[in-house]
């Protein structure tokens, strides 16, 4: 840049560049506001209460040879379009599987219902009086369009028929 260029230049600067964004949380006031608000104000009943609804980790049943012991010797039981695979499990809660084919359709769907199928374990999973390991599977296609109350009727199903077999034990 040449000294004549430099003459040329303003001496304030624009007013886009007055309005930019600060990387702070200084820069959007309702954000680090609410932000504080949500960190400060919450209590460990609150949190154990948060932490109860949620699907975690230690309820999810992973591992291969865990899942071929329960695919080898477990019981299953189908409830339409839903199966399940069951067995018996020595841990202290009952442990959940996911699983749909890709024979029910493109990968959006197959997502959706996988999802459907975890929020309806997470909601009724207190039901189950005897920790059983279980795999829920969809290997067919719907006919219609499912809805996430058909799913957490056959979920509610399937916990109840899990009680009643458990109990039988």
């Amino acid at each position: 840049m040449s000294c004549a260029d430099e003459a040329n230049l303003p001496t304030q600067q624009s007013s886009a560049q007055n309005e930019a964004r600060l990387p702070c949380t200084d820069g959007d006031k309702k954000w680090s506001s609410h932000h504080q608000a949500t960190t400060s104000q919450g209590t460990q009943a609150t949190v154990r209460l948060v932490d109860s609804r949620r699907y975690p980790k230690r309820v999810r049943l992973c591992g291969r040879s865990e899942v071929a012991r329960i695919f080898q010797h477990g019981n299953y039981r189908g409830l339409g379009l839903i199966s399940i695979k069951y067995l018996t499990s020595s841990s202290s809660e009952s442990r959940f599987l996911v699983t749909v084919s890709k024979r029910v359709g493109h990968a959006p769907l197959r997502n959706r219902l996988k999802r459907l199928l975890r929020e309806a374990i997470r909601h009724h999973r207190y039901q189950i009086c005897q920790p059983v390991d279980v795999c829920f599977m969809i290997t067919k296609k719907p006919q219609r369009p499912v809805e996430q109350a058909y799913i957490k009727s056959s979920v509610h199903q399937a916990f109840q028929f899990l009680n009643a077999q458990t109990a039988e034990d």
